[in-house]
């Protein structure tokens, strides 16, 4: 990625990838980018079914890079991580599974720290913390992680509309736990906001249009695609007929190939990287890790907001790029990471807030 302050480029390496496996049988892979080794990887435990274990190594080292932009954009003193688990989640032996990733997480010793995910929960997390310390998931905190998600996609899409949602079409792709709050968010603010999910009942929000029926969904116009779904939702054949002119949300590699960014732009539509507005959850555990006790003690609501406001900054630095050099979104995007040799951004939120800090 090439960055215009100092004319320098720098290349985020491929994660290095651990095989595990259970005594069941059920396999999982951790990634971790150990390029940076001063600093322990973090990143989510995801549970899917994957066509092939090739694909879902492929997955995780994917995510791992994504979660490492994350981490760099904001200075959070993590790098990127990320476990994968190939299993049937309503089949699963949950016990048996984080009894081995918390014997994993032990012997890598610090160097990755897990949370919630794809199909984990904070049961979960509550179960593996037993077994481990490296989990940061907000136990023992009123804080939401996916609340303070959806606040952050919240703030990025209020700096690309300029702080004025009133009129804009928003669709949302996959209501759970982040898109619902994130739709709600949208609709309070006077949007017209339009909810899909493949569960239909799921996307029936307050002052929202369900429109889980359409199955093209990805022909109704809008101003801004939302997806907070899974990985791969835009595939090239989507790419060729969205009807939107920006996407922006939490979905973690929502592109199916590494074709879609370039069929967009020559649909000029352009897209908010997810490193910069699906950052609600890390934000939250960098201050959790590096000001715990502030962490445990700081309310729900000055969590939100002040995630809310880092993204919509960064969301802005990121726009300025953009348009000053008119450059590519991924070469924009390495332009806006924050300097390392900074405090962790988790370290300062008492300075935002107020909140004292305890010893």
């Amino acid at each position: 990625m090439k960055n215009f302050r100092n004319g320098q480029t720098s290349d985020i390496q491929k994660p290095s990838l651990l095989h595990c496996q259970t005594k069941q049988g059920v396999l999982f892979f951790v990634a971790h980018d150990n390029g940076t080794p001063a600093l322990p990887g973090n990143g989510g435990t995801r549970i899917k079914m994957y066509a092939s274990p090739e694909d879902a190594a492929r997955e995780c080292q994917g995510l791992s890079a994504v979660m490492t932009h994350k981490h760099a954009v904001y200075n959070t003193g993590f790098t990127g991580a990320k476990l994968v688990v190939v299993a049937d989640p309503a089949r699963l032996d949950k016990a048996e599974l984080f009894d081995t990733i918390g014997a994993v997480l032990n012997f890598l010793g610090g160097s990755v720290y897990t949370g919630c995910d794809m199909n984990t929960t904070l049961e979960d997390m509550e179960y593996l913390l037993r077994r481990t310390p490296y989990v940061l998931a907000s136990l023992g905190s009123a804080i939401d992680p996916n609340v303070a998600t959806a606040y952050g996609v919240y703030g990025g899409l209020l700096s690309l509309c300029m702080g004025r949602l009133y009129g804009k079409r928003f669709l949302v792709h996959g209501t759970g736990n982040v898109g619902a709050t994130l739709a709600a968010l949208l609709a309070g603010a006077g949007a017209e906001v339009l909810t899909y999910d493949l569960v239909p009942e799921r996307a029936e929000i307050p002052g929202c249009r369900n429109v889980s029926d359409r199955a093209d969904w990805w022909n109704i116009p809008c101003n801004v695609l939302v997806p907070c779904s899974h990985s791969g939702l835009v595939t090239e054949t989507i790419a060729r007929r969205l009807e939107c002119d920006w996407i922006a949300g939490s979905a973690n590699i929502p592109f199916g190939t590494a074709a879609v960014p370039g069929i967009l732009a020559s649909r000029d539509i352009s897209y908010i990287p997810e490193a910069i507005t699906s950052a609600g959850a890390i934000l939250c555990d960098s201050v959790e890790h590096y000001n715990r006790a502030t962490f445990l003690q700081a309310a729900p609501a000055d969590m939100y907001a002040y995630v809310q406001g880092l993204v919509a900054e960064k969301t802005a630095e990121f726009i300025d790029v953009l348009r000053l050099h008119a450059c590519s979104e991924q070469e924009a995007l390495g332009c806006v990471f924050t300097d390392p040799q900074q405090a962790p951004c988790g370290t300062r939120f008492h300075e935002w807030a107020g909140v004292p800090v305890l010893a």
